[in-house]
């Protein structure tokens, strides 16, 4: 009982704060230079004056806070498996970053807020990683939670120096983990995989969206529409790390009970 109120509350009590400090910025104008969405992506939106730059692609980001809430709360109430200390806590707030970064980049549109979400988009993959690491023992427990914060920091010093390779390297750390997680499943056949194929396949259907949504003249890019592609990338992506939640879970429940 006790470990179930301390991941949700670490979640609830991360998800205010960054709400506020959303609404603060809001209030305060946004601060800072103007990224040149002629040079960077921008994501499809039409930006307009107001406290959200992108109202479309800002708040669709509630879905990956959610998705955290529901990760902490299943956390909370898985006590039987040996889960590696504090592994729910940081799936949840990987999610509630993974929200919030996304929804300071396209509430402001602004150079510092590219490497707050550049951060989040590390803090994914990071994690993701360091699961896989730690289940090949490449990895120890003691180690999963630093490096998945040095593997954030990282990305938000990437987001400021070279923003435009961001994404490039988010794609092969993604693909090294996928990698990783067929060589799991080579070496050990009886592992339970029907969650990670789903988040895939979600994930892949986002990643399509994302490409075809991305800029002016491609085929799912409506700037001044109410339904934007890119939004619909969010809302996948949460899900999918939702699923690979589930599947790590999953996992470490089929090993311990053997």
């Amino acid at each position: 009982m006790r470990r179930r109120h301390a991941t949700l509350g670490w979640t609830l009590a991360a998800t205010a704060a960054g709400l506020a400090a959303l609404v603060a910025f809001a209030l305060l104008g946004w601060p800072g230079e103007p990224i040149d969405c002629t040079s960077l992506l921008c994501y499809c939106e039409a930006p307009v004056a107001g406290l959200w730059r992108q109202p479309v692609n800002t708040w669709s980001n509630v879905v990956p806070l959610i998705a955290a809430v529901a990760v902490a709360h299943d956390a909370g109430r898985t006590t039987t498996v040996p889960l590696p200390r504090a592994l729910g806590l940081v799936f949840a707030l990987t999610l509630v970053f993974q929200g919030l970064g996304s929804m300071f980049f396209h509430a402001s549109l602004t150079a510092w807020s590219g490497a707050v979400d550049a951060m989040s988009m590390f803090m994914v993959v990071g994690m993701l990683s360091a699961v896989n690491l730690y289940r090949l023992r490449r990895l120890g427990e003691r180690a999963l939670v630093p490096f998945w914060l040095t593997f954030s920091v990282g990305g938000a010093v990437l987001g400021l120096v070279a923003p435009a390779v961001t994404g490039n390297l988010v794609m092969v750390v993604a693909v090294s983990m996928m990698a990783s997680e067929v060589y799991l499943h080579r070496r050990d056949a009886t592992l339970p995989k029907k969650w990670f194929r789903a988040g895939m396949l979600v994930f892949g259907v986002g990643v399509v969206v994302w490409h075809f949504s991305a800029i002016e003249g491609m085929p799912l890019c409506a700037p001044e529409s109410v339904w934007q592609g890119h939004a619909l990338w969010h809302i996948t992506s949460a899900a999918a790390v939702a699923m690979f939640w589930l599947h790590a879970r999953e996992n470490f429940e089929h090993v311990a009970a053997r």
